[in-house]
């Protein structure tokens, strides 16, 4: 996950990335399954969130919900906690967030319960 971006799904116009020596190249967008309506820790469905609120507004022309991206490794390298994620191309303008330092960071995957 990254932290930082000023606008939501900013992501699905990366195509490509580096991010503690390693280098990631857009593969497609991210169709959501429902995983993460599944408590981890239990196994049992928790609820339509988050998909029912990304499916009214953010899919794919088949009708797949979208969230995030998946990208290829094109430079292997170490990704940490807190690196700093520099975006070197993009289909249009990347913005972070002002309160972000470094503008963009790598962060631990969210808790269910915050999702």
């Amino acid at each position: 996950m990254i932290r930082g971006w000023a606008e939501p799904h900013a992501e699905d116009s990366v195509r490509r990335m580096e991010a503690g020596g390693a280098e990631f190249a857009y593969a497609k967008l991210c169709v959501r399954c429902a995983v993460p309506m599944v408590d981890q820790e239990t196994g049992k469905r928790s609820g339509p969130e988050p998909i029912r609120s990304l499916a009214a507004y953010h899919r794919d022309p088949a009708g797949g919900v979208l969230f995030g991206m998946k990208a290829a490794v094109t430079r292997p390298g170490q990704l940490e906690v807190g690196d700093e994620v520099m975006v070197h191309s993009s289909v249009g303008p990347i913005r972070s967030t002002e309160a972000a330092e470094p503008p963009l960071t790598a962060t631990a995957s969210l808790p269910a319960e915050s999702v």
